[in-house]
């Protein structure tokens, strides 16, 4: 996740090869309706569907599934409406099982040895920042 939304990163920096997960608070789903009046406010509200345990490398919490935001153009304002819905939800913790790839691995040992900063920076574009 960046300020810009969720980007993917050219190269997998980790693989996960399990996961513990527990059921959090399951009963049923609800429906909802955000409204916003400017495309900041938008982007805001948006990235709040994405809500993270106080562990951030451990824990994520999933549950929303969304629809296309309708986009009404009225009196030259922009009103943004998004329509959601919210499942139960489930937290997952795959700090234990999350191993750096190889090729991770190995681009960052060449840039420690290299002690050149700016392959760092190219480490970030390839893998993601996180």
């Amino acid at each position: 996740m960046t300020f810009d939304g969720i980007k993917k990163a050219n190269k997998r920096a980790f693989k996960m090869k399990c996961c513990d997960l527990t059921v959090i608070g399951a009963e049923g789903f609800k429906k909802g309706v955000i409204k916003s009046k400017s495309k900041e406010d938008w982007m805001m509200k948006k990235n709040l569907f994405f809500s993270a345990d106080v562990n951030v490398q451990n824990f994520i919490k999933l549950g929303v599934s969304s629809e296309s935001p309708r986009q009404n153009f009225i009196n030259n304002e922009t009103n943004l409406s998004y329509r959601y819905m919210e499942y139960g939800k489930i937290s997952l913790n795959f700090g234990k099982y999350l191993k750096p790839s190889s090729e991770f691995n190995k681009a960052v040992e060449e840039a420690i040895e290299s002690q050149d900063p700016k392959k760092f920076k190219i480490i970030i574009e390839e893998f993601g920042q996180f």
